[in-house]
Formats: structure tokens, sequence, C-alpha cells
């Protein structure tokens, strides 16, 4: 499973692989394009969007720096860790069998927050599925079957 930041052009033109739509004969449901949105759940000005399958917080998100320093970064590089995280999480608290990637895949993007009322209406089904909700989210995988 993959999961791609969107890119950082503000526009629809979505990286590759993060735009998995265009290549779903090669990379099909492995692969999660994620936008960035703000704490309060407003698209990010520099995110791109579209066809992506959720967003994540990207903006002024604390992480190590060189130097052994700590600084506040924004970008769709800051969001998807949000996500992988997330599943990096569910897969450490129990092994799921390859066919159970799908299902965790489709239980990420759908528990996450519908942010469409945040945003503009230019902006309706262009954020995916909505914010990663990590508590949603890891109720809903522990449930899954093993």
């Amino acid at each position: 499973m993959m999961v791609c930041s969107a890119g950082n052009t503000g526009d629809t033109n979505v990286t590759f692989p993060a735009n998995s739509s265009e290549y779903t004969s090669y990379w099909g449901d492995l692969t999660i394009g994620v936008a960035s949105s703000n704490l309060n759940d407003v698209k990010s000005s520099f995110s791109t969007y579209g066809n992506v399958e959720m967003t994540a917080i990207g903006e002024n998100v604390t992480t190590p720096a060189p130097g052994n320093r700590v600084a506040k970064w924004s970008g769709t590089s800051m969001a998807s860790p949000m996500v992988a995280g997330g599943l990096a999480l569910a897969l450490a608290e129990r092994w799921y069998p390859w066919d159970s990637l799908l299902a965790l895949g489709r239980a990420i993007s759908g528990t996450a927050d519908n942010i469409e009322k945040s945003n503009n209406k230019s902006m309706k089904g262009n954020l995916g599925f909505g914010r990663l909700n990590l508590e949603r989210f890891m109720q809903s995988a522990l449930s899954l079957p093993k």
C-alpha cells in the first residue's frame, strides 16, 4: 500500500502516483492520494486537490529538522505521513493478511471526517472522503476480521 502526497501546486493536477485513477490497472486501490488541510479543515492554499482519497493536516507540522533541531513545515508531504502513520499504527496492533489491505484502505478513507462545509463550494467532491480521523479509523481497523 502506498500513501502519496497529492502535490503543492494548488490546482487539480494531482501528481503520480497519488493520482491512482490514471494508473488503476497497475496501482489500483492500494494507492491513497492525500491533500493538505489546515487545523480548521480548510484545504491548504498550496495543496493540489481533486482526484485524491483524503486530506490530512499539512500546515505548520512540527517535525525534526537538520542540525538536531525542530521546525514547522507545510505541504502535502507533511499531510501524507499522517495517513501513513495511521496505517502503521493499525498494522502494529495486529497482523492483517494481504487481502485485508484493501479493507484497511477503505477503512481509513471511510472513517474520514467530511470537511466540505469548511471549504468553498468549488471544493465539493475534490477533497476525497474528507480529513483523517485517526480515532474512528483505529476503532474500525481493529474490528476487521483477522
